[in-house]
């Protein structure tokens, strides 16, 4: 099994740990979280559309994705990545 682990940091400095085990292959669970053609997939709330603008899988990298909400609402969001250990974690 596979487990996933993301710490979120909020702005006050705290941050929180969300924890969860998938019965799936690592490497499988990897590309559904790196390949853009697998998030567009899953990523987002249920019933929102999802649109993968940029994937620059490397440190200093962007994820940059658009999501749009069943009443046409669009919103753009982005993460940059810090570090990445292939197979292993995402920061």
């Amino acid at each position: 099994m596979t487990e996933i682990n993301k710490t979120i940091e909020v702005q006050s400095g705290n941050e929180f740990t969300i924890s969860r085990t998938f019965n799936v292959p690592r490497e499988l669970l990897w590309k559904v979280w790196t390949e853009s053609e697998h998030l567009n997939n899953w990523w987002g709330p249920k019933g929102f559309k999802m649109l993968t603008i940029k994937l620059d899988l490397k440190p200093g990298g962007v994820f940059h994705y658009l999501i749009q909400a069943p009443n046409g609402l669009k919103m753009r969001r982005k993460f940059i990545y810090n570090k990445i250990v292939k197979h292993e974690k995402l920061v």
